[in-house]
């Protein structure tokens, strides 16, 4: 990060620029709109935490006291005794003589300006106070009639700056523009080494050259300034910003100190605006054009910081800058509105010639020239997920064009903010129907394995420069298949040649058979495009280019099987079977792992007893269940596979250790760790009763490992809330089913289009009140009664192109209905119970487990009807049965090659809402049934 170095002259220049054009240039005194008593370019003369320090200042000056500026030493001289430095002479009388008088007269205008500032009335002090000066002077010369001024040590009418040919024969208490610009430019010293005071409490030490002794030494920056004007209006502004440091000194980034200028150093909106639009984001002025180059800068500088969350907002900063501009748009447009109408001549507007009018904007409008260079193709090519039917772009209100990224789905990484940016990513949300893009630009080889996490419902733009290694756990939605289908990332290579040019490169494939390697064959390569990709002995997948390693990938495979009630955690690639993540497709001919248990620390867990584990978990828990380490300080989950005895998993930590003088290792606080069979998002989370706690202290820190026994509390990781919505994210199915307790739906969704038809349903049995009513409800305890209660909540499917006709759609034949009456078959009880057609719903057990932890079975679920209402638990469309499935049928038939693509399964969801209830006349021969709520 560089500031523009500037002459003094130029310096000065600027500075008085901005502070009359915000403070004004007023030659009398009069009150600011806090009520304070003001005087030339702000200058606060009845300030009472000053004691009418600059009131004294004043008046050594028009009495033509005060040193050159050029001779003004670079210290403070806002105190009686410091005040001495800037005066020419202080060993003769004179200045004693001086310092009484104007010591007797500032305290008096100093009281007086409480409640007059007339002009006339201070001028009357001054008068007054000289007078009587002259009175006492007369006197001593009486007494001592042969004695000079000198001898009597009294000042002259000269020194007094009488004019007795002028009418207003003594001093005035006012300036001239001239006497208040240099006046200001005096005073400004002490509000420079305030601002540099505070700036080196907070570490930041950029402008620091500008208290050098040696004049050939001092650097003045015109980025400076709007920190001296925030000062001159309150020196708390930049003390009390807690973003200043980090902006500065973590992620040195230009464009988040102008936003903290623009937004939180000051309280008034015009003054804020001009003091960002002086530090200038972009150092460039109107008729200045940004180079290609330039303009990458500027976009990284913007967006490695632009969408982090805030961190006490809970929010991403531009989230908050907006917020925060709503009350100042109007004073942007005003501004803008001064500055098209500027005439630079005028004293009060020569700032204008020092801003850039682009500034003069909403945020949104600023930044849209650097949205569009990370959305021009030329800087990143076309992914191969966008000729997927769910990929959109989004269109641009004013043009009607279309690009891929939004402003708040751009990230830049590096190792400033790599925590930071997962943070980011995981708390992302996108609750609309289409898929969100978003662009990871990693710019530098960050220090350790990057564990992004791509949030849900979105697709992933990856662009890095080469030498860093990806840990791909979740890259995709982890509770779906590593397939081509369900991959919706792509790895991007990122280069900088010689000639200044950018280059990127998907490393995207089609799919690829691997092979042996022919040196080695322990290790499986394929190429394509001049790239090879091999799996070497440690289980990572190796991107090179002629020998030069570009990337590895760890956990290339990461997907968390659902068996019944738990899940395993799958990392072994099969023979034959496609895979793909990041866009690389792979087949391999033999089993090969791909986890990866990468790390600077190890945790190493003993006593595990697996059996013991299983049986009391009723095998919920078992071998192969992902078992998490949290750790606080980078906020990291690392996975690895539950094991019979014991287990060991790398992680990262922040290992450096600091030796005192006798070279011993200063301690540190302790850093914790927390292992659950839960994933953690946040230190609240974690330290809990789902997790065992460590806590490393810098004796494991040297040694690199800890060793602790198995205490991991049990729990399922179907209930985790961070994996919610990965559960709860699908592809946009052309289309689907929902039931709520009232309805069965039919959802179709095409071109952006969501069409829904609704037909009566309920499931489980009716209870009877005590007024012979019957009701369908949909409590959770009653989800638990078998061949009662309704359907559980949860995700479904049906699969009505199935040949098996157990899965597939099932009519009731004359052989059937034979059988039914006599309550035998596939449909006991016929039409009546069932309907002429019924569908099983998928998977067609669930197993849930109630408030008591007991493990409760629930199974055998369809989609029927029949004369009868209510169920064992299926969902009953009594008699609206044959006119669902004729329409449903339609859509099948329809939808029947994309329903294909999708192995089939058209998918169900059952979500109640709270307190449905269905009223029905009877539990027999149902007429009707009403929805109470």
């Amino acid at each position: 990060m560089e500031f523009e170095k500037i002459s003094f002259k130029k310096y000065n220049k600027i500075k008085t620029s901005l502070l009359i054009s915000v403070e004004g240039l007023k030659t009398e005194v009069y009150r600011d709109n806090q009520g304070i008593a003001t005087i030339g370019i702000g200058i606060n003369i009845g300030q009472k935490s000053l004691k009418g320090i600059w009131i004294k200042l004043i008046l050594y000056y028009l009495f033509g006291l005060i040193k050159d500026l050029k001779d003004i030493p670079y210290a403070r001289f806002d105190s009686d005794n410091a005040l001495k430095k800037i005066i020419k002479d202080t060993k003769s009388y004179k200045y004693k003589e001086y310092q009484t008088l104007i010591q007797s007269i500032s305290n008096n205008i100093f009281k007086t300006l409480e409640t007059d500032i007339r002009t006339s009335t201070l001028n009357k002090i001054i008068k007054d106070a000289i007078e009587n000066y002259c009175k006492e002077t007369e006197q001593r010369q009486k007494s001592n009639p042969k004695a000079s001024l000198e001898e009597l040590q009294r000042l002259s009418d000269e020194d007094l700056k009488i004019n007795k040919d002028n009418s207003s024969k003594y001093l005035e208490f006012k300036l001239s523009e001239e006497q208040a610009e240099e006046l200001f430019e005096i005073i400004s010293i002490n509000y420079e080494l305030d601002t540099l005071h505070y700036f080196k409490k907070k570490n930041i030490l950029f402008f620091h050259k500008n208290k050098n002794k040696k004049e050939d030494k001092k650097e003045y920056y015109q980025e400076f300034i709007p920190f001296v004007s925030a000062t001159y209006q309150g020196g708390n502004f930049i003390m009390q910003n807690k973003l200043l440091e980090k902006a500065f000194n973590v992620y040195k980034s230009r464009f988040f100190i102008w936003a903290i200028i623009r937004y939180f150093i000051g309280k008034d909106a015009r003054r804020m605006i001009l003091q960002s639009c002086i530090f200038n984001f972009n150092g460039k002025l109107k008729k200045e054009e940004e180079s290609d180059e330039e303009k990458l800068d500027t976009c990284i500088d913007i967006f490695k910081v632009l969408n982090l969350i805030h961190p006490t907002e809970k929010q991403t900063y531009f989230s908050y800058f907006k917020t925060m501009e709503q009350h100042m748009l109007k004073q942007i447009k005003a501004v803008k509105t001064e500055y098209d109408n500027k005439n630079v001549d005028i004293s009060g507007y020569k700032v204008y010639n020092y801003v850039n009018p682009n500034e003069l904007q909403a945020l949104v409008s600023i930044l849209k020239p650097y949205v569009k260079y990370f959305n021009d193709e030329k800087f990143i090519g076309k992914a191969k997920f966008e000729t997927e039917s769910d990929f959109k772009k989004y269109k641009e209100k004013e043009s009607d064009k279309e690009y891929r990224f939004k402003t708040e789905n751009i990230y830049v990484m590096d190792n400033s903010n790599y925590n930071e940016v997962l943070r980011a990513l995981r708390e992302y949300k996108n609750a609309q129907e289409t898929k969100e893009n978003i662009l990871v630009f990693i710019i530098e080889k960050i220090n350790m394995e990057i564990k992004i996490e791509r949030p849900s419902n979105t697709y992933l733009y990856i662009m890095s420069v080469k030498g860093n290694c990806f840990d791909c756990s979740y890259i995709n939605n982890p509770f779906k298949e590593n397939t081509k289908q369900n991959d919706k990332a792509e790895l991007f290579l990122y280069e900088k040649l010689s000639d200044g040019k950018t280059k990127t490169t998907s490393l995207a494939t089609k799919e690829l058979e691997m092979k042996e390697k022919e040196t080695n064959d322990q290790e499986l390569i394929a190429n394509y495009n001049g790239i090879s990709y091999c799996f070497d002995i440690l289980n990572q997948l190796k991107i090179e280019r002629d020998s030069e390693l570009l990337f590895t990938l760890s956990n290339y495979r990461h997907y968390l099987e659902n068996r019944e009630n738990s899940h395993i955690l799958k990392t072994d690639l099969k023979p034959d079977k496609a895979y793909s993540t990041l866009g690389i497709e792979l087949k391999i001919p033999r089993t090969q792992d791909t986890f990866c248990n990468n790390g600077n620390f190890t945790i190493n867990i003993n006593d595990i007893d697996l059996q013991k584990i299983q049986n009391y978990t009723n095998n919920v828990i078992t071998e192969g269940t992902p078992i998490y380490i949290y750790v606080q300080e980078n906020q990291q989950n690392y996975v690895c596979k539950l094991e019979d005895k014991a287990l060991s998993r790398n992680i990262y930590l922040n290992r450096t250790l600091e030796k005192d003088e006798q070279g011993n290792l200063k301690l540190i606080n302790t850093k914790n760790i927390f292992i659950g069979f839960k994933v953690f998002s946040s230190i609240a989370m974690a330290n809990n009763t789902f997790s065992q706690k460590l806590q490393i202290c810098v004796e494991d820190l040297n040694k690199g490992d800890k060793t602790v026994k198995f205490n991991t509390p049990y729990c399922y990781l179907i209930e985790d809330k961070v994996y919610e919505e990965w559960r709860e994210e699908k592809e946009k199915s052309v289309v689907s089913l929902e039931f709520d307790g009232r309805a069965l739906t039919i959802i179709t969704y095409e071109n952006d289009n969501i069409a829904r038809i609704s037909f009566q349903a309920v499931s489980g049995r009716p209870q009877e009140d005590e007024n012979g009513k019957y009701y369908f409800t949909y409590e959770k305890e009653r989800q638990m009664l078998k061949d009662e209660g309704p359907i559980p909540e949860g995700e479904y499917y049906i699969t009505p192109l199935s040949e098996n006709e157990n899965d597939g759609l099932q009519e009731l034949n004359v052989m059937n209905k034979i059988a039914g009456i006599a309550k035998f078959g596939k449909f006991p009880g016929t039409w009546y119970a069932w309907g002429n057609i019924r569908i099983p719903i998928q998977p067609k057990t669930k197993t849930l487990t109630n408030s008591q932890g007991q493990t409760i079975v629930r199974d055998n679920f369809f989609i029927h009807g029949g004369d009868r209402v209510g169920s064992a638990g299926c969902i009953d469309l009594w008699k609206n049965n044959d006119t669902f499935f004729k329409v449903f049928l339609q859509y099948v038939e329809k939808y029947k090659d994309e329903i294909l693509k999708k192995e089939g399964k058209v998918s169900l969801v059952v979500k109640y809402e709270n307190n449905t209830k269905v009223e029905c006349d009877s539990d027999f021969f149902t007429k009707s049934c009403k929805i109470i709520n």
